[in-house]
C-alpha cells in the first residue's frame, strides 16, 4: 500500500475543508503532524481542534511550539492564548503575555475568562485551590502534577496559595523554589515572603529575581564544569548538569550568599556525588550553612 506524504495529507486536508467536511480534514491534518511536527501544522490543527472543542488537546498541541508562538504573529500569539483560555489555563495565558510583552488587550480577554469560570465553575476553582494551598500535603512525586493543575486557576486565587506555599514551614525546598519560579513568569511585581533553603524568611519581589540559568554564580558554576575533563564524557556530562542544576535550583534566588567561592562550590558538590579526586579546599561560614541545608534537602526528596 503507498503511504501518503504529508504534503499530500495536508492538500487532502485543505480540499476537505473547502468541501465542509471537517471530521476528515481534522483526520488528514493529525496524520500530516503525525509525520511532520512542524510549526505550521501545529497551528493548523490548533486550529482545528480548537473549532471542535478539543481544548485540551488544542492546549497540549501549542505547547510544544511555546517559544515559536511567542515571537511569531500577533494571529499565531492569538490563537495559543485562546487554546489556553479554552482549557482554562490561566496562569499559562498569563505567563505567555508576560514572557512574550504582549499587548494588554490580551490580558483583559484572560481577565474575563477567568471571571466567567469563577462565577459558572465554584465548586472546580475551591476544590483546585484548597488542593494547591496544602501542597505540602501530598507526596513530592504528586507535587508537580498539582502546582501543573492550579495553573488553572485564576491569578488571584493562585497567587495567594502561591504565598502561602512560599513560607509554608511543612513544604520542601523544591516546592517553594518551584512556585517562585511560575511567580517570576507570572511577572508578580509585588514583595512576597519567602524562606530560604537555610530556614530564613525574606522578602522577594518575583519579577526582579533573574532566572536560574541568568544567574551569575549559575553561569560560572555551569562554565567550570563545561571546562573540565568531566565534559570529555557527554552523557555522564549531562546527567552531571542535571544533578547540578538541581543544587543551584534549591538555593534560589540566594545564589550570590549561598556561593561565595565558585571553585570549592563546584568541587565539594562533585565530592558530594561520590566522585574522586584530591583537594585541600573546604567549605566555610555561610557557604557551609549553606552546604548543609542543601545536603538535607537532597536527602529528603
Amino acid at each position: 500500500m503507498l503511504e501518503i506524504d504529508s504534503a499530500e495529507l495536508q492538500k487532502l486536508g485543505n480540499q476537505a475543508i473547502a468541501e465542509g467536511d471537517d471530521e476528515h480534514a481534522l483526520m488528514y491534518f493529525e496524520e500530516a503532524y503525525s509525520k511532520e511536527q512542524s510549526f505550521a501544522l501545529n497551528i493548523k490543527l490548533a486550529e482545528l481542534y480548537t473549532q471542535h472543542e478539543q481544548n485540551e488537546l488544542a492546549n497540549d498541541l501549542v505547547h510544544e511550539y511555546v517559544a515559536e508562538y511567542g515571537s511569531s504573529t500577533i494571529e499565531a500569539q492569538r490563537i495559543f492564548i485562546n487554546a489556553c483560555l479554552n482549557a482554562n489555563a490561566f496562569i499559562d495565558a498569563r505567563q505567555f503575555i508576560y514572557m512574550n510583552h504582549l499587548d494588554s488587550g490580551f490580558l483583559e480577554q484572560v481577565t474575563e475568562s477567568e471571571n466567567h469560570f469563577r462565577d459558572t465553575q465554584q465548586a472546580a476553582v475551591l476544590e483546585n485551590k484548597k488542593s494547591f494551598y496544602h501542597l505540602s500535603d501530598a507526596p513530592m512525586g504528586q507535587q508537580s502534577q498539582i502546582v501543573r493543575r492550579a495553573k488553572h486557576l485564576p491569578r488571584p486565587e493562585f497567587l495567594f496559595c502561591a504565598k502561602y506555599i512560599l513560607i509554608d514551614p511543612f513544604a520542601h525546598q523544591l516546592s517553594r523554589v518551584s512556585v517562585l519560579e511560575e511567580l517570576m513568569k507570572l511577572g508578580v511585581s509585588e514583595e512576597i515572603e519567602m524562606m530560604s533553603l537555610i530556614g530564613q524568611h525574606e522578602r522577594v519581589v518575583p519579577n526582579q529575581i533573574p532566572f536560574l540559568t541568568q544567574q551569575s554564580k549559575f553561569k560560572a558554576v555551569m562554565n567550570l564544569l563545561a571546562n573540565s575533563p568531566l565534559a570529555n564524557d557527554p552523557t555522564q556530562f549531562e546527567i552531571l548538569k542535571q544533578q547540578v542544576n538541581l543544587c543551584l535550583m534549591l538555593m534560589m534566588p540566594n545564589l550570590d550568599q549561598a556561593i561565595s567561592d565558585v571553585k570549592v562550590w563546584t568541587e565539594q558538590t562533585l565530592l558530594m556525588f561520590g566522585m574522586e579526586f584530591s583537594t585541600t579546599d573546604t567549605e566555610s561560614g555561610a557557604q557551609k550553612e549553606w552546604r548543609d541545608a542543601l545536603n538535607q534537602a537532597l536527602m529528603t526528596l
